[in-house]
């Protein structure tokens, strides 16, 4: 159960995500703004968005993404980087965080990717050499 402090910030977080979406209808748009909005909420570095193919087989990366501008220029470059990198990735359902999560319908936490054997997170990570450890995968709930 949430405490009232919990609860105030859940509400201020999804007005501030309705407030921000509603201004547009372009998708990438719509993914990019909630990225910031979250990543932002949760102090995070680095958002980025997996989306289903027409087809529903595979997922791809999408244009949206968000890096925290705050961080040093070296750490901004690394997660550039670590985008660059995952552009290279197509994830089947089940497979990696973001197919799994795809497939199970429900979130899912890694807390140090570092010491997860993963093929896509290794190989993305090693591709330049950042370590990072929180990670959570997460879907929207109305997509089947």
């Amino acid at each position: 159960m949430l405490n009232s402090k919990q609860a105030e910030a859940k509400i201020q977080l999804l007005q501030t995500l309705n407030q921000s979406i509603s201004k547009t209808t372009e998708l990438n748009a719509v993914l990019t703004a909630t990225l910031r909005i979250v990543c932002e909420s949760i102090n995070w570095d680095y958002g980025e968005a997996w989306i289903p193919e027409q087809d529903g087989t595979i997922l791809e990366l999408s244009p949206a993404w968000y890096v925290n501008p705050a961080r040093s220029i070296e750490q901004v470059s690394d997660l550039q980087k670590f985008r660059f990198c995952s552009e290279a990735f197509i994830l089947s359902p089940g497979v990696g965080l973001p197919g799994r999560v795809w497939s199970s319908q429900q979130p899912e936490w890694i807390l140090d990717v570092s010491a997860h054997s993963e093929t896509y997170f290794i190989a993305t990570l090693h591709c330049q050499g950042v370590r990072y450890q929180n990670w959570i995968g997460s879907t929207d709930s109305r997509e089947g």
